[in-house]
């Protein structure tokens, strides 16, 4: 690939291009290059809406540059002189357009809670500061209110784990996310605490008053609660029932894998803080590793790597001044190790020293002769082009096999898509490669399990392990649509987290196609239901899965969350609490979940 450019030519014969994220070309629907028609690209209603979005993660990026601590109260950086009442005036009436398209009102899940101007706030500055926090807080509060009605799988929120449908013996585990929310909003006089009690007593045998008795042991906290509201509160969690763990029988062959990679995880984590408890008692010295280590790569130094990473953020709690002296002493085994180049030990550095340097250790990604990557979460298309050149030449080398394969030749469009965490800038380089392929109407639904067989084959041959996401496509009025298609593979039409999350690969005329007849019908729909949906699956994949669940807290230590000794029920160790991740989460919201209705 050349560059940023939006569509790049590769060196593949027949000539194919890498293109962008659907989402990311239409907000910005005039760059050169753009695959979508010109029908799209000029449409008014589209670039009014593409403009909100820009102004808007303008002005988080304003705001969050100009206040870096994440845990900092926006009224007090006001007036500390940290951020302007511009900047805030600004930032609140974007995040208010927002908020006012109701499609948009799971936002209001992932708003820092920093960000939540308290109900009455007058700032002295600016009458137009105070007039656009109240409206925000007025449409948060009324979107707020609205997702009560919202249920979701409790692990969405917390370690991803979902249980394939066919496996499960009972329903999964579920929540009303917002209720969770209630201490905060209470706190900030958003919410009072006899409408926290009402909401449970008017929804009594609900998952809506479950949720609100997992929220109400951090509500009975609040030193002024009257006795008859600490009463009702405590009945509350009496009669509520305990929460109950996974249901699960018998795994699939694919989830005793991912379990099996759960348990390497959590095995690693133990071995890392053990080692990095005798590096602060100075029982591990660096000779001590050195001997151990030998030229050891892979495992053995990948867990050595976070063993002093965790070892110098423990000390950076307490001293930073430590923290810095044990990464003078212990940084040049980080440097040995990384310049071996196994891709595990790179994984391990890149996520460890991303963490120091966000601790203020150093600001320096360089370990000695070592450049490490710089963390690119929220990155453009751009900003992760040169990190898809190898996926992408192995993706386009697959393609060209699988167009001459006799098993594909007349089913397989020449172009996929590549998604997941490579494309969302967490991937470790051990991460597999997620694609998706195009299946031509018309191709008989019979040959599904040889298809699947062939892909698998051919993908793999490539270095592309495991079976691609497969679009049974299927001619519909003005254009495409996908239909069912047999088996675990198939993807349906719902999965907009692929189709507009993914950057594509392939001949230049398919793309451009595919975007004129398959994904201007979502723009153009006038489904509701089905709106909805695809909004959800987009949130989900942007700013959860696996963001939420590992993503952010390999390159970012923790920052705010719940205090010491919040109830379990509201699932404290998530990353769903801590304050940076919500800064994220707002901004890959706004660039990422976005379906313009034309």
């Amino acid at each position: 690939m050349e560059g940023p450019s939006p569509l790049s030519k590769s060196e593949a014969e027949p000539p194919f291009v890498v293109a962008p994220p659907a989402v990311e070309s239409l907000l910005n629907p005039s760059a050169p290059g753009s695959p979508w028609p010109e029908e799209i690209r000029t449409d008014p209603a589209l670039e009014a809406a593409a403009e909100k979005r820009r102004a808007l993660v303008a002005s988080l990026d304003e705001v969050f540059a100009a206040v870096p601590d994440p845990t900092v109260e926006l009224g007090r950086a006001l007036a500390r002189g940290l951020v302007t009442p511009e900047q805030l005036t600004r930032m609140y009436g974007n995040l208010s357009d927002l908020l006012e398209d109701p499609e948009n009102r799971r936002a209001a899940l992932y708003l820092p809670f920093e960000t939540l101007p308290p109900a009455g706030w007058e700032p002295e500055e600016s009458e137009e500061l105070a007039a656009a926090a109240a409206r925000f807080g007025d449409v948060y509060v009324t979107r707020w209110h609205e997702l009560l009605g919202f249920i979701d799988a409790r692990a969405n929120f917390t370690d991803g784990d979902i249980l394939e449908h066919d496996f499960r013996n009972e329903d999964l585990p579920e929540v009303v996310k917002a209720a969770h929310l209630a201490p905060m909003l209470i706190s900030k006089g958003m919410l009072t605490v006899r409408e926290f009690i009402n909401l449970a007593r008017d929804n009594a045998g609900s998952e809506l008053e479950a949720s609100l008795a997992d929220a109400a042991p951090m509500v009975l906290r609040d030193e002024t609660l009257s006795p008859l509201e600490r009463a009702e509160i405590d009945a509350l969690v009496a009669r509520v029932p305990a929460r109950k763990p996974n249901p699960e029988i018998e795994p699939s062959s694919a989830r005793q894998q991912w379990l099996a990679k759960e348990r390497e995880v959590r095995a690693r984590r133990l071995e890392a803080d053990s080692l990095a408890r005798k590096i602060l008692d100075g029982e591990a010295t660096p000779d001590t590793l050195r001997v151990g280590l030998g030229s050891s790569a892979g495992r053995g130094g990948a867990v050595t790597v976070a063993a002093i990473g965790a070892a110098i953020e423990t000390a950076a709690a307490e001293n930073l001044g430590r923290a810095q002296s044990l990464l003078e002493v212990y940084g040049p085994i980080v440097e040995r190790l990384a310049l071996v180049g196994d891709p595990e030990v790179l994984d391990a550095v890149a996520g460890t020293w991303s963490r120091v340097v966000s601790l203020g250790v150093t600001d320096e990604f360089r370990v000695g002769a070592y450049e490490v990557p710089r963390p690119t979460l929220d990155a453009s298309f751009a900003g992760i082009a040169s990190r898809l050149e190898v996926p992408a030449s192995e993706i386009e080398a697959a393609l060209h096999v699988a167009l001459a394969d006799s098993r594909l030749a007349e089913a397989l469009l020449p172009a996929a898509i590549v998604h997941g965490s490579q494309v969302k800038g967490y991937g470790a380089a051990s991460s597999d490669l997620d694609v998706a392929i195009f299946l031509k109407p018309g191709t008989a639904r019979a040959d599904a399990r040889a298809i699947t067989a062939a892909l698998a084959e051919v993908f793999a041959a490539a270095g592309v392990p495991g079976n691609p996401k497969q679009f049974w496509l299927e001619a519909a009025a003005g254009g495409l649509r996908v239909g069912e298609g047999p088996g675990y593979e198939a993807a349906s039409e719902n999965r907009t987290s692929i189709l507009f999350g993914g950057a594509w690969v392939g001949d230049g005329e398919t793309i451009y196609g595919l975007h004129a007849d398959l994904l201007t019908g979502y723009l153009r729909s006038e489904d509701e239901a089905k709106r909805r949906v695809w909004v959800e699956q987009m949130e989900r994949e942007a700013v959860q899965y696996r963001l939420m669940h590992r993503g952010y807290a390999r390159f970012f230590p923790p920052r705010g969350g719940l205090p010491v000794g919040a109830p379990k029920n509201l699932d404290p160790q998530s990353a769903f609490w801590d304050s940076g991740y919500r800064r994220l989460a707002i901004k890959l919201f706004a660039k990422r979940t976005f379906l313009p209705k034309l």
